[in-house]
């Protein structure tokens, strides 16, 4: 059907048009959601529209709803995009709500910033990923504009990576300070539990974002060498029968702490969400300028098929 007010092809709900940036009223509205001036603020207009598209498109797009995972689910929503087959119509509906200060439609899902990243694969070995091409391609949620305890975390962080004598335990546990600050004040819950051994071992962090998907996060150091930020790379287990973040290697986890603490809120939505393929795996890192930044990561695993390898 062509529409004459847009002089576009519509299908439902949905537009083929060439760029987001072809529909001013959308932009407009964002400001107004936001309560950003009409002129300046580019950056974090599309940036918005950019990941609330991708979020609605998992949301509303019958084939893209039923991918039975993660991977699938981000490789049929990118085929989704690359047909340019933008859900304008449901944008306009959810973002003059959202201008209106009204709720939300019933179908319309809470802004998720997470949602709305591209993923970050590993390279062929299944277990490194390149932080410098991911930075370069802005596969990350970046993290400035921070409150006062937060940047006091960073400077503490800043004086133990220049230092001697910080420990990379130091080191992390000071991230993940810093990452569950930062994590809660754009809208993710953590959940406790996920360890074993009284704690020593197990996942990094675990949130719940505001639509209900589970997050999975490990805490990894960046090594930049020059002016890149270098690689990162995920380790085998203790005992060697799987690589840390894959899915055997959280499927032991979970396990061994349900068993050792069965009231582990953690470790049950980790294993409900891997069971329903919705299993969302991320990195944490402190930029050396820094910045905190979050990637949402597929595997570790083995070696990603080609089709994978295009998304």
């Amino acid at each position: 059907m062509f529409d004459p007010v847009t002089q576009r092809v519509v299908i439902g709900n949905w537009h083929l048009t060439p760029q987001l940036g072809d529909h001013p009223r959308l932009e407009t509205l964002v400001r107004q959601a936001f309560d950003l001036p009409a002129s300046g603020h580019e950056y974090e207009v599309h940036t918005f529209l950019r990941n609330y598209t991708r979020q609605i498109v998992k949301s509303v797009d019958p084939q893209v709803m039923r991918a039975p995972d993660v991977l699938e689910l981000e490789r049929l929503c990118e085929q989704s995009l690359h047909r340019q087959q933008f859900p304008i119509g449901r944008l306009d509906e959810a973002l003059t709500s959202m201008a209106n200060k009204q709720p939300l439609p019933i179908w319309a899902p809470v802004y998720d910033e997470l949602q709305g990243l591209r993923t970050v694969l590993p390279t062929p070995s299944g277990r490194i990923y390149n932080m410098e091409v991911a930075r370069q391609l802005n596969k990350h949620m970046l993290i400035r504009t921070m409150d006062v305890e937060v940047m006091a975390l960073l400077d503490s962080y800043a004086a133990l990576r220049s230092g001697v004598i910080a420990t990379h335990a130091m080191r992390t546990t000071l991230s993940k300070k810093i990452l569950q600050l930062v994590m809660r004040n754009r809208g993710y819950t953590r959940l406790e539990g996920g360890r074993y051994r009284r704690g020593s071992i197990g996942f990094g962090m675990v949130f719940r974002g505001p639509n209900g998907d589970v997050y999975l996060m490990e805490i990894r150091h960046l090594q930049p060498t020059g002016s890149s930020w270098g690689k990162i790379t995920f380790e085998r287990s203790s005992s060697g029968s799987s690589i840390m973040m894959s899915d055997d290697w959280v499927e032991i986890v979970a396990q061994r702490s349900i068993t050792e603490v069965p009231f582990n809120p953690a470790a049950v939505a980790v294993l409900q969400a891997k069971a329903d393929g919705r299993l969302f795996k991320l990195i944490g890192t402190i930029t050396p300028d820094r910045g905190v930044m979050v990637f949402k990561i597929a595997g570790p695993a083995g070696v990603p098929s080609p089709v994978v390898q295009a998304l």
